[in-house]
């Protein structure tokens, strides 16, 4: 079973996507060179907030579940944390660029089976598989534990 069939399933009709229902408004275009400019912003955020300073290494992803649960159990929407919560996804995913031999692409340069959608940036890991952690943070704060960002980094890990 492929890698994707694993996280997405294998039914042909495409999962339903996780909030935002709005434009987002960040601080810089949302290309695959600005994926490490996201991932900074949630640092710095996170420094600024809680006095934490994460380190991009896998062990720092529990505390980026906690950190979206946290807002979520505040009572803010996926709209009202939505920039947030990108820039979250992209410090996950410059997780996967740091440890595990990724790199930021556009999504219009990687091809996924059937009607998978993703978001417009996502990373690639070394062996062709393509995560998007963007994606998957809107659904750790949609849904919570069942969607752990620290699992989701574990998978790709083992499939590297």
């Amino acid at each position: 079973m492929s890698l994707l069939k694993k996280l997405f399933g294998s039914s042909k009709k495409p999962a339903p996507q996780p909030p935002p229902s709005r434009v987002l408004k960040l601080a810089h275009e949302v290309t695959s060179e600005n994926g490490p400019r996201f991932a900074r912003q949630f640092v710095d955020a996170v420094n600024r907030i809680d006095s934490v300073e994460l380190n991009y290494q896998k062990d720092s992803l529990g505390f980026v579940d906690s950190f979206l649960d946290r807002f979520k159990k505040e009572g803010l929407t996926a709209n009202e944390f939505a920039e947030t919560i990108f820039v979250a996804g992209c410090y996950v995913g410059e997780v996967m660029v740091t440890t595990i031999n990724g790199k930021w692409v556009n999504e219009s340069d990687v091809a996924v089976p059937g009607q998978a959608k993703l978001t417009r940036i996502v990373v690639q890991l070394s062996n062709g598989h393509v995560a998007d952690p963007i994606a998957k943070a809107f659904k750790r704060f949609q849904f919570g534990e069942s969607e752990s960002l620290s699992y989701f980094y574990e998978i790709f890990a083992k499939a590297k």
